[in-house]
């Protein structure tokens, strides 16, 4: 076929956000054990799943369920170094 009988075509796509997906704790606990049991040395998929799932409750909710603050120089904020280390297993 010559090229000038070939039309480029694009393809749109938009970028695909899970945590708009996710919607009950019973989803959330799927993806999380899909993770889990698909691989469970990649500490950046689980801390990805982990950040979807925070994205659907809402990360005021997610502190609020764990008993911290978001708020700056609270004694029981969300220390990240802390977080890294339990994700990586380290903790």
């Amino acid at each position: 076929m010559p090229r000038a009988a070939l039309k480029s075509s694009k393809t749109n796509t938009t970028p695909h956000n899970m945590a708009e997906h996710l919607r009950t704790p019973e989803e959330m606990a799927a993806y999380l054990d899909a993770w889990l049991e698909e691989a469970p040395d990649d500490a950046a998929g689980i801390a990805k799943a982990l950040g979807d799932i925070a994205r659907s409750k809402g990360m005021s909710q997610v502190a609020k369920d764990a008993g911290l603050s978001l708020e700056p120089g609270s004694r029981r904020g969300i220390d990240s170094e802390v977080l890294g280390s339990g994700v990586r297993g380290e903790g």
